[in-house]
């Protein structure tokens, strides 16, 4: 019997940014020069500029009486951006009595240019550190998917920093660069235009990113990632991970030793733009060789009671595909407009508890006049559980829509209502 919670969650959520964004920014010429590319200007790595008023700036702080964008110049970024969010369960799901919460995180990176600082060219070393605190109510809701992705990362534990990410990014040529030490691996596959941010688009878990990858790419771990661009339409990347990283670890104590758990992946992204509108394909498979506990789950998903047991399964394989595609956009600016967007994962369902998941949605920006930098979302989810999992558990699926609308307050605050 297939079991469908109907849950109604209302949501506030305030984003302020205190940050730069860091862009990579190779020029059109079909070779680098060798003297060009050292150059510390014409780092591959491209910067945004910190000055204006505080309705204007992009960040809220400013340019530190002007010293911010000098320190950028030098190689020397640095970053915070906090999210609070306000949200509670109306009707249906587990609870609706004190179903209320204040949540939120606060993010912190630090970033050396390494030709920008005259060191070496086209690399960049990111350190990222994070902060949970208050408390959402997912538990009341009582879905599989955590409605507020935010609320539980690096871990569902208020009061928890954590040094979440420390990882090169090196550059060998317009063509060819890699990605190395411990990253969250969600940011380097199945991303996408429309349902990629938490914090900026759709909250709820599974428009983040695709469940049934998660069981094989923990949140953060240490990782190799290489990605080729033969032309202007293909990127091929590849990557290798350890299977047994944890946010609250080093890393070091895994991916050396026992037990064994690597996963080894592709993903091929082929740029598309049918009416002269952008849009992107994306397949991607992933294999693991860790010693699995069967129907062990991943804790960015709650399936009651899932996991017990002490069955292994030596080894699984993951297949996912993600698209997104403008219906219409701004002849003066690409990103801005209206387009739709899925994804799709299969697993075998004897060590996943996710055996498929498919998305869809309609995502933009800028569609109301004078609020160019808006953007909203409409989506809808399903989840396959596996077989397997216990009959009491009665659930063998669920599914799940989210609409929002994300309100640009000044350049650095948003609101989410």
């Amino acid at each position: 019997m297939r079991k469908i919670r109907i849950n109604k969650v209302a949501v506030i959520l305030i984003t302020v940014g205190f940050c730069t964004f860091v862009q990579i920014a190779y020029g059109e010429t079909d070779a680098l020069d060798p003297k060009s590319m050292t150059a510390p200007e014409n780092s591959p790595f491209s910067l945004k500029d910190y000055t204006g008023d505080l309705w204007t700036r992009p960040y809220l702080l400013g340019d530190w009486c002007d010293e911010r964008n000098e320190l950028a110049k030098k190689g020397i970024i640095f970053e915070t951006e906090l999210t609070q969010v306000f949200q509670g369960n109306t009707r249906g799901g587990k609870n609706t009595s004190g179903a209320w919460g204040y949540s939120g995180s606060v993010d912190y990176w630090l970033k050396f240019d390494t030709q920008r600082m005259g060191l070496w060219p086209a690399g960049l070393i990111t350190i990222h550190g994070e902060t949970i605190f208050g408390n959402s109510p997912f538990s009341s809701v009582g879905a599989i998917m955590p409605v507020n992705l935010d609320a539980i990362l690096p871990q569902p534990n208020p009061g928890l920093t954590t040094l979440s990410e420390v990882y090169l990014t090196q550059f060998f040529s317009e063509e060819f660069g890699i990605i190395v030490g411990k990253v969250n691996p969600m940011d380097l596959a199945d991303n996408n235009v429309f349902a990629n941010n938490e914090r900026t688009q759709f909250f709820n878990t599974a428009f983040r990113g695709n469940p049934a990858l998660f069981l094989y790419a923990p949140y953060t771990c240490m990782m190799a990632s290489f990605t080729y661009l033969p032309n202007d339409w293909l990127t091929i990347s590849a990557f290798a991970a350890d299977n047994n990283g944890s946010v609250t670890r080093s890393g070091f104590d895994t991916v050396f030793h026992s037990p064994k758990g690597t996963t080894l992946g592709t993903e091929w992204e082929f740029k598309v733009k049918p009416w002269e509108l952008d849009g992107h394909q994306r397949f991607g498979v992933g294999y693991s060789n860790k010693n699995f506990t069967k129907l062990k789950q991943d804790p960015r998903t709650i399936i009651p009671h899932g996991g017990s047991g002490t069955a292994t399964d030596d080894s699984d394989y993951v297949v996912w595909y993600n698209f997104d595609q403008y219906l219409y956009a701004e002849e003066d600016d690409p990103t801005q407009g209206v387009g739709i967007f899925g994804r799709y994962g299969y697993t075998t369902g004897e060590v996943n508890p996710i055996q498929g998941f498919y998305s869809l949605g309609v995502g933009g920006k800028g569609i109301c006049q004078g609020r160019d930098n808006d953007t909203f979302g409409l989506g809808y989810y399903y989840v396959d559980l596996s077989d397997d999992l216990p009959g009491f558990l009665n659930v063998s699926s669920e599914q799940g829509v989210e609409l929002f609308y994300n309100f640009e307050i000044t350049k650095s605050v948003h609101i989410t209502p």
